[in-house]
């Protein structure tokens, strides 16, 4: 490009800004003092254009990562502070950009990155153009540091440190050559690392092989990232000559093929995640996976839908049919509600179903106005089929919704409803309605009874065995409801209820049920009055202004139950007051009665004893005196022993009560005969939540995972869960109840192989595993002060006991409860829950 020097529109360059071009963009000193003489002058931008836009740039740096080439060497120092500090105060960048820059700035690809996508950058240098994948692979560069330590026939080790939001311990091969020799995960505990570097220290590796290579001399050995191929470190070894044997030849074949599933085995999870897509490009997400071609319904069951389109339009009431007649089989039915006005319509389309053999469809006029009668009214004019489809007018069917509904009844004798996944169309897009763009994907969880009480989550379109609605007859007066209703009267009995994850339904327009939840109310006092429940039904009213519309309070009698709250400590009052502080102040609020239990771990400050012995004078608390290696399990378990209550709460000394009636509401989850363990919403000091309930990623390492951690204490969550009680595979011992008669049965905590860690999880899976379930509820809310700043066993002792407890509880359970049926499969499993999605799998079906 040509250098105008007449250009100066801000600070022009001096000899010094050039210098630091050239280090900053092509990693070397200038050749000469005439090549720097020859931009001294010139804007700052100019001369940052034609670095940046330079060939030499372009084809090294840019071109180089595209060609998936590591950016100036692996043991090319990072840039020098005296670099960074410059770039900050000279390059054209967005205040998010100086901050990200100094955020990075410890390797060139962090560099490059930062520069490459920050708008302004960008903007100052237009004729610069950085392909996606390039820009990618600086961004996955940038977001590992690594070290590879010793390479030797024996063992591989070092370590990387994956940063970044959703960063997850690094797939690693091992290669000579063009030979694949092993695998691994950096994800072993160096607390040497975690001091350099901060983090979990989950960074390091340690890779055996197992190389049969004998006769093979001098091997040229390299660390690769998986996927990409990126080299970490290489070196050489020499491999011992011996004369080859037909066994030596058959272990060594053994081995390959055992390192080879090893290596697919670690990788399938990344790969998998990698094909997915974060929830704002649900679009491009359906495109690629959800879409799906018609396929006919076969004679298996004979299915009739009721289209209810009183009140449609004519164009829902003809998209709507139309969605359902071609995928209708010979034995199906399409029966359409409609209004006077939609007759002649009606007629049409019933017409064109027959001309084109699309099962028999036939429509019935009709001015009810109550949408539970109008189905009524259907069901006594259509006797016949074997399962019966709710559909509303402004809902397009998938192409496969019909044969997968099918394919659940018949696989399944005692489901008798089943309901679906649904997104909508885009409102922007003006095109036809079988390709406008889907946006607003409602990935539900499965069947879950408590979170069905208080939100009609399975939506509208519902299928059920056509001998069930006989049975049960339809409720009017739900206010469109009629069909949740009915999903809530099955719901009592095991397997009843069935949950297809995939989406099925498609609405033309976004829909809120029963805004205030009033029609809801009416459904629930009925079926918990069929069920001799005795509750009171209110609207929500969140303590932290959660807002889910449409949402009830569902509140259980406790009587004049006895509660008593184990609170283990040592010392600590600047922890424990305040805890105790917050119990009592809030005992008024409560019905049941307290017993408050301290177990004192050999405490020595004047101030601590003074405060107990306080607190037992006055009767406020029962002191437990603990002495012994600290083991929370064993306390609790001693504590429970003498606890008078009919109700065991185990509470952290680190929490302050800010539900007032958080003891009642814990005290009356738990003396449900059906419930083994509840507990609470945590947060943190600055009112962010730190515990919403666990979810389970299937079989990962590192499979549960606390729900909605650092989100604002306002954020309902998806479709509601932080505010609202549900199952969840466990839940944390820093507020547990649980029934006393279930603690003594179940044992108690497990003192000998969970005496820190894991002992919360492990007794919420023993009460599954006796058909008890695990309930999170918000309602009793809290803070947790310690744990945000503690963090989890960051000590290399206690991450050592951490690291054994999870291996432990995924020895003893993963098989039997590592999938979440509240964890909608669609999500991907290896970052934050709800976030991004995965390509769908066969087994998603039913849940």
């Amino acid at each position: 490009m040509s250098l105008d020097k007449a250009s100066s529109p801000s600070r022009q360059a001096v000899s010094s800004d050039v210098v630091q071009f050239y280090r900053l963009v092509h990693n070397r000193e200038p050749e000469s003092d005439g090549v720097v003489e020859a931009f001294v002058g010139l804007d700052l931008e100019v001369v940052a254009a034609a670095f940046f836009a330079s060939g030499e740039f372009v084809d090294r740096v840019i071109g180089g990562a595209g060609r998936g080439e590591t950016v100036w060497g692996i043991d090319t120092p990072p840039p020098s502070q005296d670099l960074i500090d410059w770039s900050i105060e000279t390059l054209p960048l967005s205040t998010q950009g100086r901050d990200a820059f100094l955020a990075w700035a410890d390797s060139w690809p962090g560099v490059y990155f930062v520069l490459l996508s920050d708008p302004t950058f960008k903007s100052a240098i237009p004729e610069l153009e950085v392909p996606a994948g390039a820009l990618a692979r600086l961004k996955g560069l940038a977001g590992r540091i690594a070290s590879v330590e010793r390479i030797d026939a024996s063992i591989m080790s070092g370590w990387v440190m994956s940063r970044g939001p959703d960063a997850e311990p690094a797939a690693l091969e091992v290669w000579a050559g063009d030979v694949f020799i092993a695998a691994g995960r950096a994800d072993r505990f160096r607390r040497d690392v975690q001091d350099m570097l901060g983090g979990d220290g989950l960074v390091g590796f340690e890779i055996r092989p197992d190389l049969n290579l004998r006769g093979a001399g001098p091997l040229r050995i390299e660390v690769r990232i998986a996927l990409t191929g990126e080299r970490i470190g290489e070196g050489r070894i020499q491999i011992a000559s011996a004369p080859p044997t037909g066994l030596d030849q058959l272990r060594a074949e053994v081995a390959a093929v055992r390192a080879t599933l090893e290596r697919l085995e670690q990788t399938l999870p990344v790969v998998t995640s990698s094909l997915g897509r974060p929830m704002a490009d649900y679009g491009d997400y359906f495109e690629e996976w959800v879409r799906r071609p018609v396929v006919v319904h076969g004679d298996d069951l004979a299915l009739t839908v009721v289209l209810d389109a009183v009140g449609a339009s004519a164009l829902a009431l003809d998209r709507s049919a139309r969605s359902i007649q071609s995928q209708s089989g010979s034995g199906d039915r399409l029966v359409m509600l409609v209004d006077p006005s939609l007759a002649n319509q009606a007629k049409e389309i019933a017409n064109r179903g027959g001309w084109r053999g699309q099962g028999l469809t036939s429509s019935i006029v009709t001015e009810e106005t109550d949408p539970g009668a109008r189905l009524r009214e259907a069901l006594s004019a259509e006797p016949g089929g074997d399962v019966i489809v709710l559909v509303d007018a402004d809902v397009i069917l998938s192409g496969v919704a019909l044969t997968l509904v099918a394919e659940a009844f018949a696989t399944s004798e005692g489901l008798g409803a089943v309901y679906a996944d649904e997104d909508r169309l885009d409102p922007e897009d003006e095109g036809e309605a079988g390709r406008r763009r889907h946006i607003d994907p409602v990935l539900r969880p499965g069947y879950d009874d408590d979170l069905l009480f208080q939100l009609p989550y399975v939506g509208t379109t519902l299928a059920f065995r056509r001998s069930e609605l006989d049975a049960l007859d339809v409720h009017p007066g739900c206010e469109g409801l009629h069909g949740c209703d009915l999903v809530l009267r099955l719901g009592d009995r095991p397997g009843a209820v069935g949950h297809i994850a995939s989406v099925l339904a498609t609405r033309g327009a976004a829909r809120t049920l029963d805004g205030d939840g009033q029609a809801w109310a009416r459904c629930v006092r009925r079926e918990s009055a069929r069920r001799g429940r005795k509750v009171e039904v209110e609207p929500k009213v969140d303590i932290l202004g959660a807002k889910i519309p449409g949402a009830v309070r569902i509140r259980h009698a406790v009587g004049d139950a006895r509660v008593s709250v184990i609170i283990p400590t040592r010392d600590r009052m600047d922890l424990l007051k305040p805890c105790i502080d917050s119990i009592l102040t809030h005992r008024g609020a409560n019905r049941c009665a307290l017993e408050l239990i301290i177990i004192d771990h050999e405490s020595r400050e004047p101030g601590t004893r003074t405060c107990l012995e306080g607190l037992a004078a006055a009767g406020d608390a029962k002191i437990v005196p603990f002495q012994g290696v600290f083991n929370w399990a064993l306390m609790n378990n001693l504590a429970a022993a003498d606890a008078t209550g009919e109700v065991l709460v185990f509470l952290n000394n680190d929490t302050v009560v800010l539900s007032p009636d958080w003891l009642d509401e814990l005290a009356s989850q738990a003396l449900r005969p059906e419930v083994g363990v509840v507990g609470a919403r945590l947060l943190y000091a600055d009112g962010t939540i730190q515990h919403a309930g666990f979810v389970s990623r299937d079989g990962n390492k590192d499979f549960l995972i606390h729900d909605g951690v650092g989100v604002a204490g306002s954020d309902g969550g998806y479709l509601g869960r932080h505010a609202l009680v549900h199952a969840s595979p466990v839940v944390t011992g820093a507020c547990m109840a649980v029934r006393t008669e279930v603690f003594r049965k179940l044992g108690g905590f497990d003192s000998a192989n969970f005496p820190l860690e894991g002992n919360d999880a492990d007794l919420c899976y023993r009460a599954r595993a006796e058909g008890l379930s695990v309930l999170y509820d918000p309602w009793a809310t809290l803070y947790h002060l310690e744990s945000k700043t503690r963090g989890f066993s960051v000590s290399g002792e206690d991450r050592t006991t951490s690291l054994a407890a999870q291996a432990l509880l995924r020895e003893r359970w993963v098989d039997r409860f590592g999938k979440d049926a509240g964890f909608n499969p669609h999500f991907d499993r290896t970052g934050r829950p709800f976030e991004r999605l995965r390509p769908p799998s066969p087994d998603f079906l039913l849940a």
